[in-house]
């Protein structure tokens, strides 16, 4: 008890470990003896899903860099979000074989500082938006249409996996980007990049009627952007009055607003009778 009372944890225990065995040898790699009189935590705060419903913030290893492939950086997270696709783990629908069970659980939408650099492109201190380990290699692995071995396969070696839902996660410089200032609001970016990519896939809206389902934070987004894409209808459908009047009233674009259902067929109507 003494003696791992005095090591420091550097880096990750496999999740598929029933237990932490300390006769093997390549977790001897991963601890360090703690110096004499040093008093130094090795660990940091990380939310861990451990079942439906079921999310504790607890103290995990603190990831260690050497064990990443090179373009890997250590990020401190400042700030991040939770996104309507993280629900799905809470109503005992997550994929088996995702990454959602590491530290960090699925948080993907952080910003934060740079701890540490395997990068050319981002040195300590930098103030960034990254997405998480845990988030690119679940994606990376299903090997999508975008893959490109020469580029992708890198993130796909062996090395620490988190979440951003912990203080300190990993990440690479593909999936990182600098950002001006550490504030919340720069969280929107990603919302903004997701929108941008199905605007792009939408082709061009100019002169033509749009309608926008929902007028949460990505709907309003959605609505300002059709305006300045030209749109020459948008028609916001939300069931909460106060959006629809900020979708209409504020500097959001839209020309009209409605309630879901026979109010909004009506909207429609009026500006394409014709469908």
């Amino acid at each position: 008890q003494a003696l791992l009372q005095g090591m420091i944890w550097t880096s990750w225990i496999d999740p598929d470990d029933a237990e932490v065995n300390f006769h093997r040898v390549e977790m001897f790699g991963r601890l360090l003896l703690q110096p004499p009189g040093i008093q130094q935590d090795g660990s940091c705060a990380a939310a861990r899903f451990l079942s439906s419903k079921a999310l504790r913030i607890l103290r995990s290893p603190i990831p260690r860099l050497e064990e990443c492939p090179p373009g890997s950086i250590l990020i401190r997270a400042k700030y991040a979000s939770l996104c309507g696709s993280d629900f799905p783990f809470f109503r005992e629908q997550r994929e088996p074989a995702s990454y959602w069970d590491r530290d960090g659980f699925c948080g993907h939408e952080a910003i934060g500082v740079v701890l540490d650099s395997r990068s050319e492109r981002f040195a300590i201190g930098d103030t960034v938006l990254s997405l998480p380990s845990s988030y690119f290699k679940s994606h990376v692995a299903k090997r999508a249409d975008w893959f490109d071995e020469k580029i992708h396969n890198v993130l796909l070696e062996t090395s620490p996996v988190r979440g951003a839902f912990c203080e300190i996660f990993t990440s690479h410089e593909l999936y990182t980007y600098k950002v001006k200032e550490c504030q919340p609001r720069m969280l929107l970016a990603q919302a903004v990049a997701t929108i941008l990519r199905a605007l792009r896939r939408l082709g061009s809206v100019v002169g033509k009627t749009v309608v926008v389902q929902g007028q949460g934070q990505n709907g309003l987004m959605a609505t300002r952007l059709l305006s300045q894409l030209c749109a020459r209808h948008i028609i916001a459908v939300e069931p909460l009055p106060y959006r629809r009047q900020l979708a209409v009233g504020g500097a959001f674009g839209a020309t009209a607003a409605a309630a879901p259902g026979t109010a909004a067929l009506e909207a429609v109507r009026a500006v394409a009778p014709r469908g």
